[in-house]
């Protein structure tokens, strides 16, 4: 006698949501874990009991994988060739790496099980293509709601701090509304220009949580995160009078005066952009100024007026021009890992800093993989955003998602050091599921 187990629809996309949500959250590594790996396992398992084949899809995903398998193969490679400490470079490569692959087979995974278990037509875009995609985008409307009622909660009577959050730091809540902002804009983008998108609620909600969005931004007044807003806002103008020449509406104009009044005035409103330019022009005399490797109050750089330099600007600079320099000296890396930058600091300086980052997740990719990694990420981007392009052009919502979040990553991971642990796998989580909605080849729209 045959017995049908019930099939638990929800389970995966809510447990994938559940992990996508404590991410950001500090010391909760292990739970995440547990649940990611729990929610592989269940939906591995369905796939393999359904026996259902993957549709037919847009070609370009090979080309996606096999530069993710060479980029993934080079990194043990090049840890144990020419890396300064192998075995904590392949220990950082498990812990690092391998999860953020995990965590991209588990969205995969996860996305396929809720095709097949809500019955997808082929050919016809439904709701379930996009369940996934709108559990996570849930889960970071979540997380702007809960840091704006702290605020609002912590204000009562008193003077709110820029810095106030409910956990982490502000960069930990500015990489979430650069997530959500960027997923927003690309919704109303797809509505406007395909009249439909990949979110299951009206547009003007839409709008309503991009306002939203871009209030967060300006509280938050993280300089990198409101930049990479306003270039993502810049990017969707491009795009739509790329694609299309109908004339913009009044309420699109509005949230674009929105978004650039806020973004910048959180600009503006930062009182350290006087003293940017000068910061930046005497950081790059790393031999001059040893600050930046000693720290000492004593040695600290001073402008012409006798003003202390910006001492964010002066430092990203300052290591952002070592970097270059020790990758000249290692042009195949150090090793895997976010600390490769220190690594390389203290193997060139004969010193033992506790430094670790150059603050810039590009350079620490070239320092710890080499000129060669950094050519296979930078051909990874340029694939996705050639497969999320042309999905859109065949008349994919998720197509210009794809293209506005890695774009908008690559610049905030050129300026931050935000690639590696948890911003590296919940950018992955969400790639794979725009990567796997823009696979579908859609004939016809809602």
């Amino acid at each position: 006698m045959n017995v049908r187990l019930p099939s638990f629809p929800w389970i995966s996309p809510l447990l994938l949501a559940g992990v996508f949500f404590l991410y950001p959250i500090p010391h909760t590594i292990a739970l995440r874990n547990l649940l990611l790996l729990i929610c592989l396992v269940f939906s591995l398992a369905f796939l393999l009991r359904s026996r259902g084949r993957w549709p037919t899809g847009r070609q370009g995903w090979q080309s996606i994988c096999i530069v993710l398998g060479l980029l993934t193969l080079w990194m043990p490679f090049e840890s144990v060739v020419f890396g300064l400490d192998p075995s904590a470079s392949l220990q950082g490569f498990r812990g690092d790496w391998l999860v953020m692959l995990l965590a991209v087979a588990t969205s995969v995974m996860v996305w396929r099980k809720a095709e097949i278990q809500t019955g997808e037509v082929p050919g016809v875009v439904v709701s379930s293509k996009y369940q996934v995609l709108t559990f996570l985008v849930a889960v970071l409307v979540l997380h702007l709601c809960w840091y704006l009622v702290y605020r609002q909660v912590w204000g009562v009577g008193r003077p709110v701090p820029g810095d106030a959050t409910p956990f982490g730091g502000r960069d930990f809540h500015s990489t979430l509304m650069t997530y959500l902002a960027t997923l927003l804009i690309a919704e109303v983008l797809a509505r406007r220009l395909l009249n439909y998108g990949f979110l299951p609620w009206p547009v003007w909600l839409s709008w309503g949580l991009l306002s939203l969005s871009l209030v967060g931004t300006y509280l938050l007044s993280t300089r990198n995160g409101s930049v990479v807003v306003l270039m993502e806002i810049a990017l969707a103008c491009a795009v739509y009078w790329r694609v299309n020449s109908r004339p913009i509406s009044f309420r699109a104009i509005v949230v674009m005066v929105l978004g650039l009044f806020l973004g910048l005035g959180a600009l503006l409103h930062d009182e350290r952009w006087p003293r940017f330019v000068e910061s930046v022009s005497i950081a790059q005399d790393v031999d001059g100024h040893r600050f930046w490797l000693s720290s000492r109050q004593e040695e600290y750089p001073k402008m012409s007026n006798g003003q202390p330099v910006d001492h964010s600007a002066y430092m990203r600079m300052a290591w952002a021009t070592v970097a270059v320099q020790e990758l000249y000296r290692y042009p195949f890396g150090v090793g895997y890992g976010h600390q490769a930058f220190g690594r390389a600091v203290n193997a060139s300086y004969q010193v033992n800093t506790g430094i670790q980052s150059s603050h810039s997740g590009l350079l620490d990719l070239a320092l710890a993989t080499g000129w060669p990694g950094l050519m296979l990420y930078l051909a990874l981007t340029f694939l996705m955003v050639r497969y999320g392009w042309r999905a859109a052009m065949d008349g994919e919502a998720a197509g210009y998602a794809l293209v506005l979040f890695v774009v908008g990553n690559l610049a905030r991971v050129a300026v931050d050091g935000h690639l590696s642990g948890w911003r590296l796998e919940s950018y992955a989580m969400i790639t794979a599921v725009l990567v796997c909605m823009s696979y579908r080849q859609t004939e016809v729209k809602p």
